[in-house]
């Protein structure tokens, strides 16, 4: 898997299941983890991107501490998922820009 690559690349612990406990102490399930000393990366997979989709990634994003990206293996995102998207401060991506994206946020991540 290319995240894999990306997140070894970088140095970070790829988190085997990618399991997170939440701070209410719920364990949440997520499609990809990584993580280092400082920050938590986690991906969610879904064939569509709805606002149901964003708002439960983003709720576990919300609970872990975890900077969530979404991503639509199908390319297809309703509207109103992309307005939330940007409230939320969740990332939706595609399958085409996802791996890209994820090495720009590491160092986005590591600058500040």
């Amino acid at each position: 898997m290319e995240l894999k690559v990306a997140a070894n690349r970088a140095g970070l612990e790829i988190v085997e299941p990618p399991l997170l406990e939440g701070r209410s102490g719920t364990m949440h399930r997520f499609g990809f983890v990584a993580r280092d000393q400082s920050s938590t990366f986690a991906f969610d997979f879904y064939n569509e991107v709805t606002e149901i989709e964003l708002l439960r990634s983003a709720i576990k994003g919300i609970d872990t501490g975890a900077k969530v990206n979404v991503v639509t293996l199908t390319g297809e995102t309703t509207e109103t998922a992309l307005l939330f998207a940007s409230e939320l401060k969740a990332r939706i991506l595609d399958t085409r820009n996802y791996v890209r994206a994820f090495e720009k946020q590491l160092i986005e991540t590591t600058s500040d």
